[in-house]
């Protein structure tokens, strides 16, 4: 997967989001989630297999799921704009491309 994208995808029902990215962008990218309180990490899993994975190399997909504390956000759009507001602060749009599918 492309380094230089990050995938948000909404899974309204669950009151998740789920990010796809490149293996080598998950350590900043978490790091920027867990410094908010709305939000809540998931184990990361191969974003490929849905399997827990071992060892990736650093442009393999990898699924992240966050969720939405209940009361921070109201619904997983809200929740989306304000995480993609955080991590737009932190890159530039020459170095993360952020899609919202």
């Amino acid at each position: 997967m492309d380094t230089r994208l990050l995938e948000v995808h909404l899974v309204q029902e669950e009151n998740k989001i789920e990010l796809r990215m490149a293996y080598a962008n998950l350590p900043n990218i978490r790091a920027i989630i867990e410094t908010n309180k709305g939000f809540a990490l998931q184990p990361p899993v191969n974003g490929a297999t849905g399997q827990t994975f071992d060892e990736l190399a650093p442009t393999d997909e990898v699924a992240q799921m966050v969720r939405i504390v209940r009361g921070t956000y109201e619904d997983s759009i809200d929740g989306a704009d304000a995480l993609i507001e955080q991590i737009r602060a932190r890159y530039s749009e020459d170095e993360l491309e952020i899609y919202l599918i």
